[in-house]
């Protein structure tokens, strides 16, 4: 590639559109969310009342993401009563001069520390922060307490609308997440027998991907018992058995196996689960002692439709599934609560103890990251707040909302989403505009019709990318403005929607993103130390001597489950953290590019290992256990190194990667540390 092509490579990042389905029924729910409050303010005469109620409604529907319905409503008892308090914060804040501006800005750090204690909170912070903002901004005629009402009965009539989609929906969570792991496991083994190693690599970051959306769902279910469940149980069970097909494909993608029959079977599967039906005929005549991968795939065909009581009586034994992976743990803290049972835990390295009280203080407090960003997001609200007195124009507090919106702590990229949602907007105005010379004010059935297809067309937009969301956000926040606005004429806000949206931007790039050092923008090094630490733990649960009896054995092989799944996990979010940056201007999509093959290494050196403790299960070579802990020692030195070494703030280049724990002399690392681990395995027979 020229030297002229990677330097527009970003660019080209930047306009990808992701693959999406369209969300039928939540598009449905939203298209009901912004059309039945407007329409009953519009026959009742009292169309302000249905906005209120329309704004609740809406952004409740479009922050859901899915998963268990009860994991849903719990959110919804989250995010609802949080963005009703943005209206009596608003109240609170507004008419003091200068100190309006140092209490915004409180707004948004408590904005951005609340982030930190999962995506419930994250979602429902923004939104108090966004009407706050709004609040601040525009003065109603209603008292202080009823837009907050009015914003939850929005809430609840979402709630209403879920309840009714989870009576008639029989595809439940549980039941399409089992499915998709299925399916996940088919894709795998069909790009096993393949031979095609990307196509496998691909299907196996899917796999992990769908695999901790169950483990979502099994730990929800486990947060919010009183007990162990019989159905809780049999998920573990299930779980427990894609984790052991999962590793057996792995192992046979490394020896060279055909896994035909597999992928037949888990296809067979798959289909059967997605029409409800019963258990699919074993295969005939097949030598189950001889095929490993599919032994364990009719392994998990049993523990999915059990043919007698007995699992029932088994899964009773099983302990409670537990995890360190950061994205499980973090799925878990949004359902713990006093006396919770079945949370995530982290799976101990040695004997530790820790109090009760450090313990809960541990689960309230935030990391660095996260206060970093609440800073940033507190500071360039107080600017957007100053910046609104000095732009000309009505309603300049859009320069505010633009400010929240792109720079929340955690949706992603604050460059890219700066540049999308600038471009989007640009787009969205022209629609906008276009639409109100067509459509008079006259015509408010038809506008209310207009604005409930934007919004159904919001969540699908949402998931394709920020900028294409913004075209659609755009013409949806200006035909609303229209309708509230007093009088018959339309009024025109496109010009000064265009210049609040430039300069909230501006501020975000400046503020928020350009004067900060770059290794507050980035922490690859860090991202890449702990997924290296991950593997280092990794290494030393397969390695680790032999227990002296059969349940201390079960129970090494369960936390060596756990351990593969934070590995894999781990590398898993890091190769999203780096796809995120290649939308970033040089140099740091360079950078993120340079890292990527110190990550693939690291995940060679996972299926390495994983196909170790599978050969080992079968009476495989028994390991030098000195040289294994000299690989995991050199593994964690590396780790320790690139935490240590900071990087010049803004300086990166290509040939940084001659510095120590740059990503060219991390690859040499990892790759001298598989080498280590492979002799410390293959030394005994």
């Amino acid at each position: 590639m020229a030297d002229g092509e990677r330097e527009t490579e970003w660019l080209r990042e930047l306009a990808r559109l992701k693959p999406a389905r369209f969300p039928v029924a939540l598009a449905v729910r939203t298209f009901l969310a912004a059309a039945v409050p407007l329409f009953l303010g519009l026959s009742t005469g009292q169309f302000l009342l249905g906005l209120y109620v329309t704004l609740g409604a809406l952004m409740t529907t479009t922050a859901d993401r899915g998963g268990a319905y009860r994991t849903r409503f719990r959110q919804l008892l989250v995010t609802a009563p949080l963005g009703a308090l943005g209206f009596t914060l608003g109240h609170v804040v507004a008419g003091h001069g200068w100190l309006t501006v140092v209490l915004l800005a409180a707004v948004g750090l408590l904005s951005g520390l609340l982030s930190g204690y999962g995506a419930a909170f994250s979602l429902g912070s923004m939104q108090m922060l966004v009407f706050t903002i709004v609040t601040v901004g525009v003065t109603s005629p209603l008292p202080w307490w009823v837009p907050s009402v009015l914003y939850l009965a929005g809430g609840l009539f979402t709630a209403l609308m879920l309840a009714l989609e989870s009576l008639v929906d029989r595809r439940r969570p549980e039941r399409a997440a089992l499915r998709s792991s299925i399916v996940a496991l088919a894709e795998l083994s069909a790009a096993s027998d393949d031979g095609d190693a990307a196509a496998f690599e691909r299907a196996r970051q899917k796999l992990t991907d769908v695999t901790t959306t169950a483990y979502r769902t099994l730990l929800d279910t486990r947060a919010r018992s009183e007990g162990r469940t019989l159905q809780a149980d049999r998920d573990a069970v299930r779980l427990a058995g894609i984790s052991e097909v999962s590793s057996a494909l792995i192992a046979a993608h490394a020896a060279g196996q055909r896994t035909a029959d597999a992928t037949a079977w888990l296809s067979a599967m798959a289909e059967a689960l997605a029409k409800r039906g019963s258990r699919p005929p074993s295969p005939p005549e097949v030598d189950l002692e001889s095929t490993q991968t599919l032994r364990r795939t009719l392994e998990l065909a049993e523990a999915i439709w059990p043919r007698d009581r007995a699992l029932s009586a088994a899964t009773r034994s099983i302990p409670v599934v537990t995890s360190s992976s950061p994205a499980v743990a973090r799925a878990a803290s949004e359902t713990r609560g006093p006396g919770a049972v079945g949370r995530a835990t982290p799976l101990p390295v040695g004997p530790t103890a820790q109090p009760a009280g450090a313990s809960v203080l541990s689960q309230l407090l935030v990391g660095r990251a996260v206060v970093t960003s609440a800073v940033r997001l507190a500071l360039c609200i107080g600017i957007a707040a100053i910046a609104q007195h000095w732009v000309p124009g009505d309603r300049s507090y859009w320069i505010g909302l633009t400010v929240a919106l792109v720079l929340k702590p955690d949706f992603g990229s604050v460059f890219a989403r700066a540049v999308q949602r600038s471009i989007g907007t640009v787009i969205g105005v022209a629609i906008g505009v276009g639409i109100l010379a067509l459509v008079p004010k006259s015509e408010l059935a038809v506008l209310i019709l207009i604005i409930a297809i934007l919004a159904a067309v919001l969540p699908w937009s949402g998931q394709r990318g920020y900028g294409l969301q913004s075209i659609f956000l755009a013409p949806f926040v200006l035909l609303i403005f229209d309708l509230i606005s007093p009088g018959p004429q339309t009024v025109d806000y496109g010009a000064q929607r265009l210049l609040d949206t430039v300069v909230g931007c501006v501020i975000v790039l400046v503020f928020g993103y350009l004067i900060w050092p770059r290794s507050l923008r980035s922490s690859l090094p860090v991202a890449v130390a702990d997924a290296v630490d991950a593997v280092a733990a990794y290494v030393r649960g397969a390695t680790v001597a032999e227990a002296p009896d059969p349940a201390a054995g079960a129970e090494l092989r369960r936390r060596m489950t756990g351990l593969r799944r934070t590995a894999y996990r781990t590398l898993s979010d890091l190769r999203i953290q780096l796809q995120r940056s290649l939308a970033e201007p040089p140099p740091a999509s360079r950078e993120a590019k340079a890292w990527f093959p110190a990550v693939a290494a690291a995940e060679r050196l996972c299926d390495r290992v994983t196909v170790y403790a599978q050969n080992r299960r079968r009476g495989g070579p028994q390991p030098d256990h000195e040289a294994a802990e000299a690989a995991a020692a050199e593994l964690e030195a590396l780790s320790r190194l690139a935490r240590a070494t900071a990087p010049r703030p803004g300086r990166w280049r290509p040939d940084s990667a001659d510095d120590a724990s740059g990503p060219e002399a991390t690859l040499d690392a990892l790759e001298r540390s598989a080498a280590r681990f492979s002799a410390a395995v293959e030394t005994r027979a």
